[in-house]
């Protein structure tokens, strides 16, 4: 994935707009319009930097987009896998249950709790792109 032709192109393309939106000047000599204007684009400016982001998330971390602490000896996916399971019982997850993830990336940690408590788990996020990785998962989960 991270090789492919495919992949530069749509990362070239979407780091030009990312420092596309910040300019060249300086800031002292920018006028106020163009500062509304950039603040205008924020919502854009988003997409674009988690666009940039999350294919490279999930090279360094797989699905799930958080840290916790290992053990020693224990496996990467391992200790996010019970990380989640522990986080899941904490909050006092049970099966039938309905959840809200709020800014749930591609899905990877709703889909770990769904197997390990049988919750109904829906997903919020600002990102286009990770939302379609995160439906696009759950298809072959």
């Amino acid at each position: 994935m991270l090789h492919s032709t495919k992949f530069y192109f749509r990362i070239r393309l979407e780091k030009e707009a990312y420092f596309d939106h910040w300019g060249n000047g300086s800031a002292v000599a920018e006028i106020e319009e163009v500062r509304q204007s950039r603040r205008d684009e924020y919502a854009n400016l988003t997409q674009q930097y988690y666009n940039l982001v999350t294919d490279l998330y999930e090279y360094g971390w797989g699905t799930s987009f958080h840290f916790c602490r290992f053990a020693y000896g224990e496996g990467f996916h391992q200790v996010i896998a019970r990380h989640e399971h522990y986080l899941a019982y904490r909050i006092g997850f049970r099966e039938g249950m309905e959840v809200l993830d709020v800014g749930c990336g591609t899905g990877g940690p709703a889909r770990e709790m769904i197997k390990f408590t049988g919750v109904a788990v829906v997903g919020s996020n600002n990102n286009d792109y990770q939302i379609e990785r995160g439906i696009n998962y759950a298809a072959r989960a």
